[in-house]
């Protein structure tokens, strides 16, 4: 599409009041004062931040995007995600969404990105021996009225602009939202060509906009790579920052709420989620790239239906603005194609994933690799004859026969299917290993710590009744209460903690069989997700550190000599490691000293 001349009108105004000195609206926690006059970003970047990624529009808009970022082994891995839910106040209904699995990544790296977008990426995001980043970006907010107008008017939108113009653009149905998307395509390519991604070595190939899919849509509402990989498989909103709630993050109509929305409120108007992204819950439902299918049995059911849609609007309850609710809209009507005016659409930014450059190559080695065996124990299964892709490939050596070829190359590539989907599975396993033995230390701590101030109250407490001289008075009797209450929460501490430390250090033998590189991709992850000055996260860095040392030794099969109180000298730090290794000791000795 051609690039749109701006309507004389338009020039006339913007000559006379450049858009910087438009007057301000002042903004309340009830929304806009005056439905007047607004400032032009107020319809495309409210809440501007440093890591924001650009697109222009026409008429001088903006449309701006957060990368997602997805960590994987190569282009032919993702990350596996827990998606939909369960029990979403639906009693009755469940054949019509349950949890199912489903896996997102996305197809730049980060040497497909223009290089301002490249310094904008987190630090935190870079690859690593282990890994690397695979990127898709999400709109950091719904498309606005005026964003909308911008594109699908025959001339610019002429201000005053109103409170309307920079709210989401609903009404519409999923024919008009593709319809934006392939005209905003058109205007990029034909008016800012340098603006879009383009992939490495590839002249052809571009980056586009898009409706978003389920995986991308949900991934990011859950807070993708910014939240803790056991709080995204959560069947619940992202952790949300202290001292907030979900009336911050969302437009929702709250149990009880004695106000109504009667419309969504302008784009931006809550917090963002941990990615940076605005109204993924809430404001107006959003509409998704493909239709809606029921998930039951843990995958799609086949059956493809209406417009799929997502986030609930600004007349939801909570239930509905969960992150996995799924609804079906029609998109056709008795009385033709329509929207409905709680649901607008939000954008992605992606790529097609097999671009010219050399990335077939890339493909064609990784597919190579997946479902094989390393090296190492690959000469180790040969050398036991137990390899069976080994075994196919010798066959096919020596076989002549079309059909005997032909059904010999069918079972090897299911069986390479089966391995590829072993592998992900050890994958999946190793995460949960590395993430729970981590937990298990800071568990550790914890009872260390309640122990260490049982102890100091039965101490203090103890010495505080031995200068009383009325022993059946009503203070001593209700101090020596408390000692006998302290000393049991303090034998309960004792306990756990030794059975917390044996169960690590039988977590530790399952993590020595992990292969090396499954063990450092997850540990390079948590390592990145308590990188915090938070006091939790410096506790759980301390904790992998120790990990790190422990698995070390258990590989070596120099863990097993180690007691009980060997291991609590590592795990705790000095403050608590005296009281701790004593507690223990005179736990397993019935109170005498240890010989």
């Amino acid at each position: 599409m051609a690039a749109r001349p701006l309507a004389p009108a338009l020039v006339f105004v913007i000559a006379l009041f450049p858009i910087a000195f438009l007057r301000p609206a002042l903004l309340s926690a009830a929304g806009l004062q005056s439905r007047n006059e607004v400032r032009l970003e107020q319809a495309f970047n409210p809440r501007p931040a440093a890591g924001d990624i650009i697109l222009p529009m026409p008429c001088g808009l903006s449309m701006v995007f957060v990368p997602v970022g997805v960590p994987a082994r190569g282009f032919l891995q993702d990350v596996p995600l827990i998606m939909g839910t369960d029990g979403a106040d639906r009693p009755g209904m469940e054949y019509y969404e349950r949890r199912f699995a489903q896996g997102v990544s996305g197809p730049f790296r980060v040497a497909d990105l223009p290089p301002a977008w490249r310094e904008r990426l987190n630090a935190g995001n870079a690859a690593d021996d282990a890994e690397e980043r695979f990127y898709y970006f999400m709109g950091k907010y719904e498309v606005s009225t005026l964003q909308w107008r911008a594109v699908m008017e025959a001339s610019c939108p002429v201000p005053p602009f109103t409170d309307d113009d920079i709210r989401p653009r609903t009404d519409i149905s999923w024919y008009d939202a593709v319809e934006f998307s392939r005209r905003y395509n058109e205007w990029l390519v034909a008016n800012a060509p340098d603006a879009i991604p383009r992939f490495e070595n590839d002249p052809k190939n571009v980056g586009f906009v898009r409706l978003p899919s389920e995986a991308e849509w949900e991934y990011a509402a859950r807070g993708g790579d910014r939240v803790p990989g056991d709080a995204l498989r959560q069947n619940d909103f992202h952790p949300l920052e202290e001292g907030t709630d979900l009336e911050d993050y969302a437009v929702f109509r709250p149990e009880g709420a004695a106000r109504i929305f009667e419309k969504p409120e302008p784009v931006g108007s809550r917090r963002p989620n941990p990615l940076g992204i605005h109204d993924m819950a809430g404001n107006v439902a959003e509409m998704m790239l493909e239709h809606f299918r029921f998930s039951l049995g843990n995958r799609l059911h086949g059956s493809a239906g209406g417009v799929l849609r997502k986030g609930g609007g600004f007349n939801a309850s909570r239930p509905e603005i969960l992150p996995g609710r799924r609804e079906e809209m029609p998109p056709v009507h008795a009385r033709g194609v329509r929207g409905a005016r709680d649901t607008g659409l939000r954008l992605a930014l992606s790529g097609i994933n097999t671009p010219d450059g050399g990335r077939t190559d890339l493909l064609q080695k990784e597919w190579a690799r997946l479902g094989e065996q390393d090296r190492g124990e690959q000469d180790r299964i040969i050398a036991s004859g137990a390899d069976p892709l080994r075994e196919i490939d010798r066959i096919l050596e020596i076989t002549r026969d079309p059909t005997a070829r032909t059904n010999l190359l069918t079972l090897r590539g299911v069986i390479k299917d089966a391995n590829i989907a072993l592998e992900r599975e050890r994958s999946v396993a190793a995460e949960g290993q590395v993430r729970s033995a981590a937990y298990m230390l800071e568990t550790i701590r914890n009872y260390a710590v309640r122990l260490n101030i049982s102890l100091d109250r039965i101490k203090r407490y103890s010495e505080e009744n031995r200068k009383i001289s009325d022993k059946t008075g009503a203070v001593y009797k209700k101090r020596a209460e408390l000692i006998r209450g302290y000393e049991q929460a303090a034998q309960s501490c004792r306990d756990a903690m030794r059975a917390s430390t044996l169960f690590y250090k039988d977590r530790l033998d399952d993590l020595a069989a992990v292969p090396d590189a499954d063990y450092a991709r997850h540990m390079n992850l948590l390592r990145r997700e308590f990188a915090g000055d938070a006091l939790f996260n410096k506790n759980m860095s301390a904790n992998l550190r120790t990990l790190d040392a422990h698995r070390a030794l258990a590989r070596t099969g120099k863990l097993h000599p180690l007691g009980v109180d060997a291991l609590l000298r590592e795990i705790l730090p000095p403050t608590l490691r005296e009281h701790a290794i004593q507690a223990n000791t005179s736990a397993r000795t019935g109170g005498q000293p240890a010989p």
